[in-house]
């Protein structure tokens, strides 16, 4: 049967000094491979540094807000807000995701976000990202956490045969279950690079 459905409806708000706030259902600010877009990637699929934590609701689209904004001529760039986990029922959130990340541009700050540029600019960016929620049991006797922490970074630099760009991504996910159960740790780690001759 013929089905519709919502991927990207948010506003986005200037508050001043260089502060805005964005609403709606959008990506969270996790995951540099998350965060861009399908058409500016060079590889056909994501890859599983970002699928992990997307499968626990940890990344990708989400309900939600946070605060954004740049510093030092869009230099250095931050994110932080609250979110609503997709694969996880509304009863049992005690409290929505906290999401948030940093972003460190040392060469250019245009179109951070995308996998090959053209041109003469050269590209140094290195993020971090971290995500924690607290979830409920059914019975509401204990709870439950999901954490997550990554780091990620981009380089698009000019070279003589044409433009080389190298990124890398590592995420560690923890899940600390109630009551007296270990927690577990995963850990993924991706690393790619591609020559744009031109």
């Amino acid at each position: 049967n013929p089905s519709a459905a919502v991927e990207n409806a948010w506003i986005q708000y200037p508050l001043g000094h260089g502060v805005e706030v964005r609403a709606g259902l959008y990506d969270q600010p996790y995951s540099r491979d998350r965060l861009t877009s399908d058409s500016r990637q060079l590889a056909v699929d994501r890859g599983l540094v970002s699928n992990v934590p997307d499968a626990m609701g940890l990344a990708d689209n989400a309900v939600g807000f946070h605060f954004l904004g740049k510093a030092f001529k869009g230099r250095a760039g931050y994110a932080i807000g609250l979110f609503d986990n997709r694969f996880i029922p509304g009863r049992l959130q005690d409290k929505p995701m906290v999401v948030g990340r940093v972003d460190v541009n040392l060469g250019s700050t245009k179109d951070v976000f995308q996998d090959a540029h053209f041109g003469t600019d050269s590209w140094y960016s290195i993020g971090l990202n971290g995500s924690h929620q607290t979830i409920e049991t059914p019975t509401g006797s204990d709870s439950s956490t999901n954490a997550a922490i990554g780091l990620d970074g981009m380089m698009d630099i000019p070279t003589r045969a044409g433009r080389l760009f190298v990124k890398s991504e590592f995420n560690n996910i923890r899940v600390d279950p109630p009551g007296l159960g270990a927690a577990i740790d995963t850990r993924v780690w991706m690393v790619g690079a591609g020559l744009l001759v031109l």
